[in-house]
């Protein structure tokens, strides 16, 4: 009786005495595919084919990255900007259609949510070295104004790199060399990290693209970053620094902020012990920019706070258009003497140029303090007087 009363309990809780059918477990829902073209927080996982490399914009504020970040692709980029060049005009569309379209294919992102103002993160081929005594890890990259980009191997977290088949030029050169300048740079490590630190190492050039002047290279068919010089395809960038971090954790351990023009060439000759400033600045008047440099370069290594030194270079770059340059000298020659108004004035200028009435105002203020009657300062607070955002 015990038995036939368990029986019935087990079948009834099974729902064949009472005519339910049984409810089955539920299946495990399969893992999603991680898609490889991921955000920012996420890592790159399992992934197979070309497309491992970051497709996001990244902001240059970020601290860390996800472990194995690869960067940017230059080759996909490549790929991105010359299919938007090649947009051409269907039979069936007017003109006026086909302009249209081709704007708002201009608009678009490049891929994912990288565009054509957006900071790119190139993986490139560093030279790291230790010194146990100074307890310090040197950095150094050899850059062409002309070359291609050796980026690190897809999907691989070793130090393994392939040459780009994409040329990137830099500094918008008139004429495209293959002469290497040197960049090197150091920061501190403990000796007792410094070992399983160093086979970690990454280094990322920071870069944005630039649209080139046509009168400036020979067959070009576009004013696009992306165009054709002496057969080749190239890129143009416009260098923003370099960036040392650590593929394991993501960490960013250094960054430095340099232009293409900041590094010297190596055969680049050097100014006599006697060359002044003066004779820079005479340099200047007759357009001699990079012999101007020189000597300024040569003042600096010897004289790291000459403020005169910073403010002849900001005109420098100001004249051959390269405003972030000018920007930071200007500031760097506001640091060493605050007093130097035609530093203050420059800078204002260059915020009204941005459309900046904040900060111009600012540095109107602070050139108005100095020297009231100063026309050139009267005529920099006219400006932000009418200066609107």
């Amino acid at each position: 009786m015990k038995i036939f009363f368990l029986l019935f309990t087990i079948l009834s809780t099974a729902g064949i005495l009472s005519g339910q059918k049984p409810t089955p477990k539920p299946m495990p829902t399969p893992p999603l595919l991680q898609d490889v073209r991921v955000t920012l927080s996420e890592p790159v996982t399992n992934a197979k084919s070309a497309n491992c490399f970051y497709q996001q914009s990244v902001d240059v504020a970020v601290t860390k990255f996800p472990a194995k970040f690869h960067g940017h692709d230059i080759y996909e980029i490549a790929a991105a900007l010359n299919a938007r060049k090649n947009i051409t005009k269907d039979e069936f569309e007017t003109t006026l259609q086909f302009m249209e379209r081709k704007a708002k294919e201009q608009d678009k992102p490049l891929l994912g949510s990288l565009n054509v103002t957006s900071y790119l993160m190139l993986g490139i081929k560093g030279v790291f070295e230790y010194d146990a005594d100074k307890e310090q890890m040197s950095v150094l990259y050899e850059i062409a104004p002309l070359q291609p980009l050796e980026q690190p191997l897809c999907n691989s977290s070793t130090a393994a790199y392939k040459a780009s088949p994409r040329l990137v030029v830099f500094d918008r050169i008139a004429e495209p060399t293959k002469d290497k300048r040197i960049w090197t740079n150091s920061f501190s490590v403990k000796l007792a990290e410094a070992r399983e630190l160093k086979p970690k190492l990454r280094l990322l050039l920071i870069a944005r693209l630039e649209s080139p002047p046509l009168s400036r290279y020979k067959n070009i068919n576009s004013a696009s970053p992306y165009f054709f010089y002496a057969a080749k395809e190239i890129i143009d960038l416009k260098l923003e620094g370099f960036w040392v971090y650590d593929i394991s954790s993501g960490g960013i351990l250094a960054k430095y902020p340099i232009t293409f023009a900041e590094i010297a060439p190596p055969k680049s000759p050097e100014p006599t012990s006697s060359a002044s400033l003066s004779d820079a600045e005479k340099l200047v008047r007759n357009g001699q920019y990079d012999d101007a440099m020189s000597i300024i370069r040569k003042i600096l290594s010897n004289e790291p706070m000459s403020a005169e030194s910073y403010l002849l270079a900001g005109k420098i770059y100001l004249r051959r258009g390269d405003i972030d340059a000018a920007l930071s000298a200007f500031k760097t020659a506001v640091f060493w003497e605050s007093r130097l108004i035609d530093a203050y004035i420059s800078i204002g200028n260059i915020y009204v140029s941005k459309g900046d009435c904040l900060l111009a105002k600012s540095y109107s203020v602070s050139a108005m303090q100095i020297d009231s009657n100063n026309s050139e300062a009267k005529a920099l607070q006219e400006l932000t007087e009418k200066c609107r955002r």
